[in-house]
């Protein structure tokens, strides 16, 4: 103890306060949509251990073709599939190029028939003629090409950059002025799905169907869900993301 004139002091011992936890970090629009309750499938074309080429081994060079793309909320459902080596498109740093002649990848679905998904994916061309979703020959969403309907009756609904489009509802002529502008466009689609012969594929199908550009699989939502709206937010946050990155 020390004397100081007014009593005996005691040195004060302070304590200080336990540190305050850190905040947790906020999830990039992917993983927050990974972890939304109605996303099914959500695909990241930027990350190469999630897609397979035809022959085995990740994509690691532009040039490399894709012949899977995986799932990232559930592997091993979802998965986009090429139908042949020689239809499979090819990976470009983060994009899936098409050659507009055969390429084509197809949404393998579970738990068939169903009806409630949203699919969800980027689109950039300026091709002359394309098709936006194609099933069977019967079934397709979305032509620009002047062969057949701009859809076929009683299909489902497409979506281009948020605007709804049903069977009749567009003309050749309106779809391609939409999306065939050498830009990124967020394509959507809903239809029904009865078997393995009426899985969507992308790319088209027949050199007349068949796009020539760059197309990268989003994600799937349930529609049926209370939280799609939710889900739906933040599949648009992540396209705005992925396209801001992919100007070039």
């Amino acid at each position: 103890m020390t004397m100081l004139g007014f009593g005996t002091y005691r040195g004060a011992r302070r304590t200080r306060p336990a540190a305050s936890p850190a905040p947790p970090a906020e999830l990039s629009p992917r993983d927050a949509l990974i972890a939304a309750p109605a996303t099914l499938a959500v695909w990241d074309t930027t990350q190469a251990d999630s897609m397979a080429r035809p022959e085995g081994g990740h994509p690691s060079a532009p040039g490399d073709t894709i012949g899977t793309l995986a799932n990232l909320k559930t592997p091993g459902s979802f998965s986009w599939t090429a139908a042949s080596p020689s239809m499979a498109p090819q990976w470009q740093h983060g994009k899936i190029a098409f050659d507009g002649v055969d390429d084509d990848l197809r949404l393998q679905i579970p738990d068939l028939p169903r009806s409630d998904l949203h699919v969800i994916f980027l689109l950039k061309t300026d091709d002359a003629a394309g098709l936006l979703v194609y099933a069977t020959t019967n079934t397709y969403l979305g032509a620009w090409e002047a062969s057949p309907a701009a859809n076929s009756s009683g299909s489902g609904t497409y979506y281009i950059d948020g605007t709804g489009f049903s069977s009749g509802s567009a003309t050749h002529s309106q779809i391609k002025a939409l999306v065939a502008d050498g830009r990124f466009h967020r394509i959507g689609f809903q239809m029904a799905h009865g078997s393995t012969s009426q899985l969507p594929r992308i790319g088209g199908y027949g050199v007349q169907y068949c796009v020539q550009g760059v197309l990268i699989p989003i994600c799937a939502l349930q529609t049926t869900h209370s939280g799609f709206a939710d889900a739906l937010a933040l599949a648009i946050a992540y396209c705005d993301e992925r396209a801001a990155g992919l100007t070039e």
